[in-house]
């Protein structure tokens, strides 16, 4: 996982959004040469050979322990590879060694979130964003980081200027009209999805968001015409079935819903989206007993929403209590 892209123009040509510069370093700072071990890594990153690019990175550690292209490139590998600790330790120190180099802080700040630590992501993505004010990727993730902490207004004021930059920047989009979303300005939400979508039409999380405002809205025909065809169109993802489960529910149409939800489980056990939609569905079916235990399996994932981990837990609560009254 690397630095998110900034964005195409034209829908034709690109369906994702693409980079417009390769050096996450401010301009005007000082740069940095391959030179020696560190030439031979990079060739071997370029290749193909990760794990031969290790073994060089830190080769040139132990010559010289406070390089940072060393530093900066090994924290990537090990965030790759889903190795946090390692990945933490060379991010952060390439992040001290060299504040200008805002890559490192911005990708240090993407692992924090990955891993719920969302207090340490806001601190480094905002030293980030303070070297690099202009850089779309890190005005992405530091509006991640503040919605993680629920800092709503500063979130969308970081996606706003990620599309000054770059307007047709899908995932900028995307991201504003989640947290146009979380904030129920559904007409602004489906909006944005749309303008989204006008960039990048296979973007599946956009086509389900506009799908869960059309719900929010109670446009529900539309919406379960819209996220039936998207099934049609895309490759699905958690978040399509998600969002034409609820509308079908909304809409009475209960064995439709479970179904979906049951799919979106399928395709991701561990999405906390999956499980907690899926567990609310049989809530709402009265099929208690397999709703807990939904609950159950999403409040022992390890990174979901604190607000929705209180809510249901309560409700666990609360349906515990109703079983064990009625068998007594």
């Amino acid at each position: 996982m690397v630095l998110l892209a900034c964005g195409g123009a034209s829908v034709k040509l690109f369906d994702e959004d693409r980079a417009t510069s390769n050096i996450p370093i401010r301009s005007g700072a000082r740069q940095f040469a391959f030179r020696g071990v560190l030439a031979d890594a990079q060739r071997a990153l370029r290749e193909g050979d990760t794990e031969a690019a290790q073994r060089l990175y830190e080769k040139a550690l132990e010559s010289e322990p406070e390089s940072v292209l060393a530093h900066y490139h090994l924290g990537l590998i090990h965030m790759d590879a889903n190795r946090f600790e390692p990945a933490r330790a060379h991010l952060d120190k390439a992040c001290k060694l060299e504040p200008e180099l805002f890559g490192a802080c911005s990708n240090l700040g993407v692992l924090y979130l990955d891993h719920g630590e969302d207090a340490a992501a806001l601190g480094v993505l905002e030293q980030a964003a303070n070297v690099a004010p202009k850089d779309v990727r890190v005005l992405i993730n530091l509006g991640n980081a503040r919605i993680r902490r629920g800092l709503w207004s500063a979130a969308v004021d970081a996606y706003e200027a990620a599309l000054e930059i770059a307007p047709g920047h899908g995932t900028a989009l995307y991201a504003l009209g989640l947290a146009y979303a979380a904030r129920g300005r559904w007409d602004k939400a489906r909006a944005t999805a749309e303008k989204a979508l006008s960039y990048r039409p296979g973007f599946a999380q956009a086509r389900a968001l506009r799908v869960a405002a059309l719900t929010a809205e109670g446009k529900l025909d539309e919406a379960i015409a819209e996220g039936e065809a998207d099934l049609e169109r895309i490759t699905p993802t958690v978040e399509n079935h998600v969002a034409l489960g609820r509308a079908l529910l909304r809409k009475g149409q209960v064995d439709d819903a479970l179904d979906r939800m049951e799919r979106a489980v399928r395709l991701d056990p561990d999405a906390p989206i999956a499980r907690m939609t899926y567990g609310e569905s049989l809530d709402a079916a009265g099929r208690k007993d397999a709703a807990i235990e939904q609950y159950r399996a999403f409040l022992k994932l390890p990174y979901r929403r604190l607000e929705d981990s209180r809510r249901l837990r309560r409700r666990m609560r609360e349906l515990v209590g109703q079983s064990k009254a009625k068998k007594g």
